[in-house]
């Protein structure tokens, strides 16, 4: 047996539950846009409660914002699927084939060379298959980027609804808090502050979903090369490389869980994904929390623990988290840019980013600059050893710049 009747490298039923896999997470996401719809419900009810100033129909207009990004990025999954489950069928038939020629060769030795000539056709066949399938993926996966990320009216659609979830947030936090240390209100201070939870995880969810999809498409990087390199694992290390998709799309679910972040959690995604997180039981326990919203709350305020590398950053967000539970999102998180790069920022709160700087602080409002510029978040600074005179300047040139905690409080109160 020459090389050219060698089975062809690669897993074609790993490659093939890839592709399911993909499909399911598509098909998840249009559950998505009903879980939008819900909760928007929700929060419109409570608006109207709470005699809240957020109009209606800004928070409608962010709704429809939100479900035009999830479909975009339903409709790219279930195509890269589909291309994912037909290049495993053609590696299920390029490998029937090669064997069906050796066994010809081995009986009509005769035959053998232009049987290998045939065998080799097949096979560059199929790699022009591989390639023109990698080049329909990294199409698709540029057009989600173009279409969620560098334009401005995609940009504007996304930050619109993350600012009006967000005024949602401090609408309802603002409507619940006078209520919040009542006794006889606790479940209704409960109530809120799940909600609240379940808007504020839904956000996340949204914004980070882009994302979730080009990871599960593409890899960080050259698109063409990380799109063979994403292939290459599917094949080698199918149970690698499902694992690692597993835990990047479940951990935070279970993080929320395990902080009695029940809201939050619940509004990271649809029940398909709860049931699949929780298991069964779970999710009918995370069902419960939503359609009751009533949880203690003493369990609902318990703050996060958060470490740093740098101790100043870990301290101001443990120190904030204390003073306003769930005001902190991340610490050290890697936040997207326009331009499709990332930027790490100290302390993430969701649409407002905070710089902590020790010492003389020196080249921070170049930095501020860069980040709100490149992002569009607002960037505070908390810099208690920053001089006077350059205090005064940036208080002079309009930089959100703080020396004190309590100070910066005061300033996430304005902006976040």
């Amino acid at each position: 047996m020459t090389s050219s009747f060698a089975p062809p490298a690669g897993d074609a039923a790993a490659l093939a539950s890839r592709g399911r896999q993909l499909g399911e997470s598509a098909a998840a996401l249009a559950g998505q846009t009903a879980q939008v719809q819900r909760g928007a419900g929700l929060v419109q009810v409570a608006l109207l409660q709470s005699n809240s100033a957020l109009r209606i129909d800004e928070l409608r207009k962010g709704i429809r914002g939100i479900d035009h990004e999830v479909e975009l990025l339903r409709r790219t999954g279930e195509e890269v699927a589909d291309i994912v489950r037909d290049r495993a069928a053609a590696l299920q038939h390029l490998t029937a084939d090669l064997e069906r020629l050796r066994e010809q060769a081995r009986s009509e030795p005769d035959r053998r060379p232009l049987l290998e000539i045939q065998a080799d056709f097949l096979r560059d066949d199929h790699r022009c298959g591989d390639h023109r399938a990698a080049a329909r993926i990294e199409h698709l996966t540029e057009r989600l980027r173009i279409s969620t990320t560098p334009t401005p009216r995609s940009r504007n659609v996304l930050a619109g609804a993350d600012t009006t979830l967000t005024a949602a947030w401090t609408q309802l936090s603002g409507a619940y808090e006078s209520i919040a240390e009542q006794a006889h209100r606790a479940d209704q201070a409960s109530v809120a502050y799940q909600l609240m939870g379940f808007f504020e995880g839904l956000g996340d969810g949204v914004t980070g979903t882009v994302h979730d999809l080009r990871d599960l498409v593409g890899h960080p990087g050259d698109a063409a090369s990380g799109l063979l390199h994403f292939v290459n694992a599917l094949i080698t290390h199918p149970i690698r490389t499902s694992d690692a998709t597993r835990h990047a799309l479940t951990d935070p679910y279970t993080d929320d869980w395990k902080d009695h972040e029940y809201g939050r959690a619940v509004g990271r995604g649809t029940e398909a994904l709860a049931e699949l997180v929780f298991g069964a039981k779970g999710a009918t326990k995370v069902g419960k929390v939503v359609r009751e919203a009533v949880t203690s709350r003493r369990a609902a305020t318990v703050a996060h623990v958060w470490s740093s590398q740098d101790p100043h950053v870990g301290d101001l967000a443990n120190w904030l988290d204390s003073t306003r539970p769930g005001t902190v999102k991340h610490v050290n998180n890697w936040i997207p840019m326009h331009d499709g790069t990332l930027r790490e920022v100290d302390i993430d709160l969701g649409s407002t980013v905070i710089q902590v700087k020790s010492g003389n602080a020196r080249r921070l409002l170049a930095q501020m600059s860069r980040t709100r510029d490149s992002s569009g978040r607002h960037v505070l600074a908390y810099a208690p050893s920053l001089p006077d005179g350059a205090y005064a300047h940036a208080l002079r040139n309009g930089f959100a710049v703080a020396r004190t905690k309590q100070d910066l409080l005061n300033l996430i109160k304005e902006f976040a």
